[in-house]
């Protein structure tokens, strides 16, 4: 069983983005609410948990989630449920994942310590006795941790293949059409050779689409191409 854990202020995309990937790969995912069985996310998206924290059983657990978010995260942190099962997954060698500010819960527990791991910008310091990677999605034996909301998808992806194969991963990231996670067919990106505001357009080719950069683009052209 997969268990992720939201509380009031939690992340919906890097909550929900994981929830649908794994279920796509015929996993069994709950959502736990963490206070309640209804969570606001901090946007003002509501979700109605499939169990409260109080239902959690850690005898079929075999990966935990922890979104980010705020306060959301820090309301994770005040659940004593949630500390005992983060800690009772680093104790028995399950998957423990978390993304955004969430790697914060677990490094206040000493669970990464010798680890490598990754988190939202500005929370490094919390991220006591880890090495911090410079990955957006770090994998450390049996510790998962993302950097933010961006990289959602890819994270869910990455616990996809963890928990069921790198088959199955690559499938659903076809499904899904994704391209900017895309660890399997990416293609060299071309930049024009020529952007001049007013001048002629520039020729541009990427995944296999010619555009042209009209004098509108121009910034995003002459500064930063792999915008496209």
């Amino acid at each position: 069983m997969i268990y992720v854990f939201l509380a009031n202020g939690f992340e919906e995309i890097e909550a929900l983005a994981p929830v649908d990937i794994l279920r796509r790969a015929e996993l069994e995912v709950k959502i736990v609410g963490v206070g309640g069985k209804t969570i606001t996310g901090s946007h003002g998206i509501t979700v109605t948990a499939d169990i409260e924290e109080k239902d959690v059983t850690t005898d079929d657990m075999e990966l935990m989630i922890l979104p980010g978010g705020m306060p959301g995260t820090l309301n994770l942190e005040k659940s004593p449920i949630v500390t005992t099962c983060a800690e009772y997954c680093a104790k028995n060698d399950i998957y423990l994942a978390a993304i955004c500010a969430a790697p914060s819960v677990l490094g206040h527990l000493g669970l990464l310590n010798g680890k490598e791991a990754i988190c939202f910008p500005g929370f490094e310091g919390e991220l006591k006795g880890a090495t911090i990677s410079e990955k957006p999605v770090c994998v450390d034996g049996k510790i998962v941790t993302a950097k933010g909301m961006g990289v959602a998808v890819q994270f869910g992806l990455t616990l996809a293949g963890l928990m069921v194969g790198k088959d199955v991963e690559k499938k659903i990231h076809d499904g899904i059409q994704c391209t900017d996670c895309d660890r399997y067919n990416r293609k060299k990106r071309t930049a024009p050779k020529k952007c001049v505001r007013h001048a002629k357009p520039a020729r541009i080719v990427l995944h296999g689409i010619t555009a042209f950069c009209s004098g509108s683009w121009h910034f995003r052209c002459t500064k930063r191409h792999r915008a496209f």
